[in-house]
Order: C-alpha cells, then structure tokens, then sequence
C-alpha cells in the first residue's frame, strides 16, 4: 500500500517522480489529508485509509498521488479515500468539467478567428488533464452519451396540497397495472399521460407480438426514462408521505390512510403509514441504507438516518401497541406570547411598525406579477419606474422595549396582506421559540433559511421569494453572515423587506464579531427603542440601566447584590450550596458563563438530586462536555462523556436534529425512560422525542479526525450565558465563573422580570459588571 498511493514529497533519489510531484500535484490551499509522519496503513479501528503525509509535504499541500499514473499521465491526479463507495459515486456523478463556468461567456466569441480561442485556451488554461483534452474535441469525440429522458418531479405530500397533473394522470391511468406505484408510472409515461412514445418505439421496431398495453404492464425498466424526484430530507416526516405516494399503489390519495395511524403524533403519522403499508421494506433498515449507498450518501450521513429512523419507529410502535397514547402522555403546549393591540403602542413602537409596514407595502408593488396578467404588468412597471433605492430597518432597543412586539404586529399585518414572510434566528432554540408565537410562518435558523454551508453563489436567489425578511436577535450574528444575508438581499433586487431586530449590547458572538464593524451598516436605517417597558420592577430597571452601559462603583455594587446571595460562602459552588439553592428554589435555572463551570454545577445539581435513586443506565454524551478532550482550547481527543441518567432528570439536547419538533441545541426536557434505540424525553414545548446517537467526525489539534457515536445529551441544570440570550426565565442563579466578560452581569440579570427573581453564587465584583459594548 505504502508503495501505491503516496502523501510525500519523493527526494532526491527519485528525480523524476520528484519533478513530477513538485510541477502537477502541490494545490493551492489544501492538501486534503491530515499531517501523519507515521508509515501508511489501514485503520485497525475504523478501516480508514492513513497516509504518510509528512510535514513537508502537508505545508506544501501536497495532493496524494499514485506513482505508477503520475508517471504514465504526467499530469495532475488526485487521490481520494473514504468508507464504502459512496464516495467515488458521488464523485463520478457529480464531476464538473476543468473549464470554468464563464467559458461559453468568455469563449464563444464570433468576432474571433478559430486560432485565436485555440491560442488563448491554451495559454490561459493549460489542458494538461485528459478529460479537458476531450472536451476541446467533445463534438467529434463525446466523453459520454446518455440518451435517457429526465424527468423532474416534486413529490408532493398527501394531504397537504392538491395532486399535480402527474398524480391525476397516474389515478385516471387505464393501461397500468393495479400493482403499478406511481414511481414506475412516472418511468413509462408521456407528457399526457399515454403510453411513452420512446416504449411505442421500442414495442413496434422490435415487431413484438404482445399488444402494447400488455406488454408495457409487464414491460422491465429499460432505463429510458429518468425520473429526478426532489424531496424533503430523511429528518422530516414529510419524507415519508412523499415516499408512500411514490411506491405504495393507489387508486385514490385517501387509500394511503390506515384509521390507526390517527392514534400517532402528527409528527409521526406519515413513517407510521410507511411501516403500516410496506413493513417489508421499512422493518428492515437495511433496505434503507442501500438505498442511502446509491444516493452516495456518507457514511456518517447513512448513521445518522439509520439512527433517527430507528428511534422514531421504536416510537410508533409504542403508540401502535398503546404503550404511549395521545390524550395522555401529550403535555399541553406552551402559550404563545399575549399579542398587544397596536392602539396600545407607544409612539416609537407605532413608528417602528408603520416603517415596516411601509416597506412591505412597496415590496407588494414591487412584486413579480402573475404571466398572462397584464394589469398587474402594468401596475408593476410603474411601480419600477418610480422605485426608489431602499435600505434595510434595524429595530434596536434593550431587553423589553418592545420592539419585537412592534416587528410581530408588522408581521401579522403583513400576512393578511398576503406577504410571503420568512423570519430568521441565529440559534434553533430562539427559531423554536419564535415558532410557538408564529404558528404558520417561516421560521428557521439563519444557516438553514439562507443555507449558509453551501457555496454562496448557489444560494443568491434564495431571498427572491420573499416580501419580508425578519432577521431576529441581529446582535447574535456575526459580521460574515451580515453581510452575506445583504449580498442576497442585492441579488433580490432590493425588492424584500429587510428587518433587524435586536440589542447590540450583549455578549460578543461565535468568532467575536458584530454586523456593525460592516462597512455596509451605514446603508441601514437604525430606529431606536429606549424604554424598557416590559420590566415592571423600577429596582431592576436601575440596576439594567446601569450595567448597561457603566461599570457601577463599589457603593453601587453592593446595592445592587444585596439581599441576592443564594449562599453565605465566597467560593466555588459546593454540593452543599447547591443543595441549599435547591431547597429554597427547585426550579430555578443555573447560568454560567463558561461551559466548564456549568458542566460543575451539572454534576453537583444530579449528586444532591439524585444520591439515592438508581441510574436508568449509563449513556455515552457530547464529547464536548469531557473536559478531558481538552488542553486549553485544544482538541486533544473526542471521547465521549459517561453520564449516568435518571427518570425525571432534567437534560439540555445539544444537536439540531428537527427543528420543527423542537429537537435543537439548547432545548430542555426531562427524561421519562430508556428505550432500545435511545433516551425518551418530553421536550419543554410539549412534544415527546426519542433522543438516538448521532456520529460525528472530530478535527484534533494534530490534524486527525476521529469519529465518535455519542448521544446529544448533557445535564440541563444549567446552561451558559451565550444560550439563553433572547430568552425570558423565571428564576436564575447566577455564577460569573470567569472575570472581564463584558455585559455579562446586564446580560444575566436582563433575563428576569423582577428584581426578586435572581441570586448569584460565589462573588461578584467590578470586574464581572463591565458594560456591554453597545455600538
């Protein structure tokens, strides 16, 4: 193997393969492989291929080669490994041409003579590579020829929209067969319905005696027509109600329904049907996972789904089996926030809410019309013409100024006027939340709704289709995705609404960066909001007004703490501190602000809790909780955490899984039992979840990866400063666990309603009250 598939720069006794390597095969970024000045081998532990890549050739970028086809090419190849073959597929079947996008632009130019582009290829682009040296000669030469129709197709899900054409063609069809799924229906029709023109071809010039339509009944797929179905991910129930109508025959959409599915969650109801249709395919999980293989899903990524599916069965079995029931063990849900009549406004929130709603208005003008409607064409190119340039709004003020009420009316104003809104949240846990509030609306994180992983200019139409766009808690978002979230608003036309909404006075975000150190924040309209109108308690406004924006002095320090500490002694918190925090207050939430000093209370809270209970098991959690994995800020390993679990123990999830469920990082719950495939809990926004291990690869200092199975689970007795932001908490202890974090005090104690609803523990001195930096 060492010998085969190379990582290192050769010496000087191999002079020509060292040229070879040195000319063709250093990238100018990244190598590809982690550092390793070990000899190459195959894992022992997870069958990965483990390269010599020594640190020569990792700071060089070295790409892996194999020196037999380096020195038979001589040119650049290139090197890639993984488990199982979904790799090479993905890798086959999404392969992209050397040439960049921009050739048919720059290229196809008719004022050129033939030797200038041949000369000008050439020089510009070096086609060293064999596959570029066929695409120059692609018309006499193809590199491939497929002569397979494909066909498109967003699967709808049943019962939440009306059938297509396909869906009607398919139920009205009189040639198939009864058994025929919509699936193989799609790969047989024509565009209206008939018989497909490609298999009438094939039937009459192969002279076959069997009349066409019992031929084409039982006719095997000859690949002439592809069928490219877009679908929800695997997460998402509605998966599953898109897989059922696409391989379960039916007559009818309601002969998909089976009365028992009615006894599940609707969360569940449409994997429930899969399982009560086709238990042959979805009992065996197998099934599944090669159906991920030929979609070139990961590994990790197949884990993951099998994990989940997994779990949610074990779920509707025990609502089948009467185990779970809906009336009983659904708690009730959390009641939205009570909306404020707009009469009730004060003038900067009326303000704040007619700028919105102006801005809504224009973008309703400025909509693309409906083709074939020429008044609305007309009204529009008018509207064009008198456009002006618009700015975004930021709605800013401190906790309680009511300037998320103010944005919420414009919102649901802007809803009846039949806008199409999206809101956005940096976090899952705020995006859940905002959810309870708004029912119907579009809301998701600010990575999913404008799909911050994937490469920007793949996402550029991704705000078109909005008329208003609310960005909430703006002072959470770091400056790279403020101004991508504006790149995509410029790519809109202008033609959105863009709202901000937020407080920059609190803690600095992820990378330390706020949207206000943007060249581009001068382009937006900032409305300000400075009373603080939900705090009712006149004795915390004093004690927020000042933390916000001053260090207080010692006499002020001290009236500020009086009569709020939890526990007579100055130190560290003790089992016996948090005992009697507990007795005094059980349900009061701990807060930190590093996640090392609440994963101590953690364990304190669960030693005093439950010290003579017996453990529901011990469960492997979030390697980031082991502090062992640590030195500094260093990732030295990801082991995961053992954490024994107890019924009715409080936990924090630490992964978003599915956040329209609630299962996101952050969210709270309580654990009712240990299941085969994970840990039952009953989230805090009512619905019950069967928390599986996930799989996740870990970078460590040294360049290596190591990949750990672990579920998404930590004690949530307390959680840090940076996780409750946004929110409003009942009760909280405090422990300022590390000094100079500014706005860490204004930030802890602006969660709260009344000043009797904080105490701290440990000490608090000026050097834990510094200001929050408030642009």
């Amino acid at each position: 193997m060492a010998t085969q598939i190379r990582a290192d720069i050769p010496g000087e006794g191999e002079p020509q393969l060292r040229d070879l390597v040195l000319g063709s095969q250093l990238d100018w970024s990244s190598s590809g492989w982690p550092l390793r000045e070990e000899s190459t081998q195959v894992s022992p532990k997870n069958g990965l291929l483990e390269l010599q890549h020594p640190k020569d050739a990792y700071d060089a970028h070295c790409r892996a080669y194999m020196p037999d086809v380096l020195s038979a090419l001589r040119c650049h190849v290139d090197v890639r490994a993984s488990d199982g073959r979904t790799l090479i597929l993905k890798y086959c079947a999404s392969y992209l041409p050397k040439f960049s996008s921009s050739f048919a632009q720059e290229m196809l130019n008719d004022q050129a003579t033939g030797f200038a582009l041949a000369r000008r290829i050439l020089a510009d682009y070096h086609p060293l590579q064999p596959e570029m040296v066929l695409q120059l000669a692609a018309q006499q030469l193809p590199q491939f020829l497929s002569s397979a129709v494909v066909r498109k197709f967003c699967v709808p899900v049943p019962w939440r929209q009306d059938a297509p054409k396909w869906v009607r063609d398919y139920m009205a069809c009189g040639w198939r067969r009864r058994s025929t799924s919509l699936l193989q229906y799609l790969r047989l029709a024509g565009s209206n319905g008939q018989i497909a023109q490609c298999y009438r071809r094939y039937h009459s010039m192969n002279k076959l005696e069997t009349p066409l339509v019992d031929w084409i009944r039982t006719c095997p797929n000859l690949g002439k027509i592809a069928v490219a179905c877009t679908m929800y991910s695997y997460g998402n129930d509605a998966y599953f109600g898109q897989w059922l109508l696409l391989h379960v025959p039916f007559n009818a959409v309601d002969d998909l329904w089976d009365e028992r599915a009615a006894s599940l969650p609707r969360e569940l109801r449409y994997l429930g049907l899969c399982l009560l249709h086709r238990p042959d395919f979805w009992r065996d999980l197998r099934n599944l996972a090669e159906q991920m293989e030929s979609e070139a899903r990961t590994f990790v990524y197949s884990q993951n789904v099998l994990a989940l599916v997994r779990a949610r069965i074990e779920l509707v079995d025990a609502y089948l089996s009467g185990e779970l029931q809906l009336s009983t063990d659904a708690r009730t849900k959390p009641e939205a926030t009570t909306q404020i009549d707009r009469a009730d406004f004060a003038p900067d929130q009326g303000f704040a809410y007619m700028t919105v709603m102006r801005k809504v208005m224009q973008a309703l003008e400025h909509r693309w019309p409906e083709d074939g409607d020429e008044r609305s064409w007309g009204a529009w190119v008018t509207a064009t013409r008198a456009a002006v340039v618009e700015r975004p709004t930021a709605v800013l003020g401190p906790a309680g100024s009511g300037k998320s009420t103010a944005v919420q009316a414009a919102i649901r104003e802007a809803v009846r006027a039949s806008a199409r809104v999206g809101v956005a949240c940096p976090t899952g846990l705020l995006a859940t939340r905002y959810k309870v509030d708004n029912p119907d609306l579009d809301v998701d994180t600010v990575h999913g709704m404008f799909a911050l992983h994937k490469a920007e200019q793949s996402t550029l139409e991704m705000m078109v289709a909005y008329d208003l766009v609310v960005i909430d808690e703006i002072g959470q978002v770091p400056l790279w995705i403020f101004e991508r979230i504006l790149r995509l608003w410029d790519a809109a036309d202008r033609r959105p609404a863009l709202v901000f909404v937020g407080d920059f006075c609190q803690l600095r975000g992820p990378d330390g960066t706020f949207a206000t150190q943007s060249a581009r924040w001068s382009e937006v309209t900032v409305l300000r909001l400075h009373s603080m109108r939900r705090c009712k308690c006149a004795s915390l406004r004093w004690k927020l007004e000042l933390l916000r924006g001053h260090t207080p002095t010692q006499p002020q320090l001290r009236k500020i703490l009086a009569r709020h500490r939890a526990y007579a002694s100055n130190g560290p918190p003790s089992a016996e501190a948090i005992q009697q925090v507990l007795g005094k207050r059980p349900s009061t939430q701990f807060v930190t602000i590093t996640r090392r000093g609440s994963a101590r209370i953690n364990a304190l809270v669960v030693r005093v809790l439950f010290r003579d209970q017996e453990p529901l098991g011990v469960i492997a959690t979030d390697p980031e909780d082991n502090p062992a994995n640590f030195r500094g800020t260093a990732r030295v390993g990801a082991e995961p955490l053992k954490m024994p679990i107890f019924e009715g123990m409080r936990v924090t999830l630490t992964k978003n899984e599915d956040k329209q469920q609630g299962f996101v990082n952050g969210m709270g719950g309580r654990i009712r039992r240990l299941r085969t495939s994970g840990v039952e809990v009953v989230l805090d926004n009512g619905n019950i979840t069967l928390v599986h291990p996930t799989t996740q690869d870990y970078e460590l200092a040294t360049g290596d990866f190591c990949r750990t199975t672990a579920l998404p689970l930590r004690p949530g007795y307390s959680t840090t400063l940076h996780k409750i932001q946004g929110a409003t908490l009942g009760h909280i202890t405090i422990w300022l666990d590390v000094p100079f974090v500014r706005g860490a005090a204004y930030v802890a104690l602006s969660r709260v309603r009344k000043d009797a609803d904080w105490q701290f523990l440990g000490t608090i001195s000026r050097r834990e009250c510094l200001p929050a930096e408030c642009p």
